[in-house]
């Protein structure tokens, strides 16, 4: 099962510190808002990391030359058995307000294994 910690979320919130540290009103700001950002965040995360396993893959269905001539195959109705993926393999990409992609979930470095 995948599960998500919270040292992603930790060390982009260090790099907005950085950036505004040198001004006390949007440090002010930022204090306040880390806290909320960081469990937007990880709810997101956390929700990604259920809906991910339960993804089924497509029907696949093709014909290969052989030694012994043409094969068809067809799979279908195949899920997968785990996930796995590092936390910080997530990405949270926030669009403009009002764009059909407001946000987009992107996760990288996926393995995943079928079980029969």
């Amino acid at each position: 099962e995948a599960t998500i910690d919270g040292s992603l979320l930790k060390s982009e919130a260090e790099a907005w510190e950085t950036t505004f540290k040198g001004d006390a009103h949007l440090q002010g700001l930022l204090e306040e808002l880390q806290p909320i950002l960081a469990d937007v965040m990880g709810a997101v995360a956390e929700l990604v990391c259920s809906l991910v396993p339960s993804l089924k893959l497509p029907r696949i269905h093709g014909i290969y030359e052989s030694p012994v001539g043409k094969v068809c195959y067809h799979i279908g109705n195949i899920g997968f058995s785990s996930f796995l993926f590092p936390p910080d393999g997530i990405d949270l990409i926030f669009g403009a307000r009002g764009d059909a992609e407001a946000m987009r979930v992107c996760v990288r470095d996926v393995s995943a294994r079928i079980d029969s």
